[in-house]
């Protein structure tokens, strides 16, 4: 009995492509109450260990946020150092999953 011919296969086709982010932030506005709080609204729904306080910035008053808090499936809470008002540039340079980065805006 003789042993059938085997077909060695190399690899296992192309490269395999992960998805591109798709996440994008759609509104960063400020509590007029407390202006060093702002809140990040999601386009999907995000999940706040993905994220660290240093990866939102406002880039008018100058400084990082210094807590970050999630209120609802797509919002977070970031307090920041400086008060944030509405105009101030907004600054997202994070590497949470599938969330577009980095990202800028107008406060609201």
């Amino acid at each position: 009995m003789g042993r059938w011919a085997q077909r060695r296969r190399r690899g296992a086709g192309g490269p395999s492509l992960a998805a591109a982010p798709t996440i994008t932030i759609d509104s960063v506005t400020t509590d007029p109450g407390d202006l060093a709080v702002t809140q990040w609204a999601f386009s999907a729904a995000i999940n706040v260990a993905d994220f660290s306080q240093l990866d939102f910035h406002n880039d008018t008053a100058g400084g990082p946020g210094v807590a970050v808090f999630q209120t609802d499936a797509v919002t977070l809470e970031v307090d920041m150092l400086n008060p944030a008002t509405p105009g101030d540039t907004w600054r997202y340079n994070g590497s949470a999953p599938d969330v577009i980065t980095p990202q800028t805006g107008a406060m609201v």
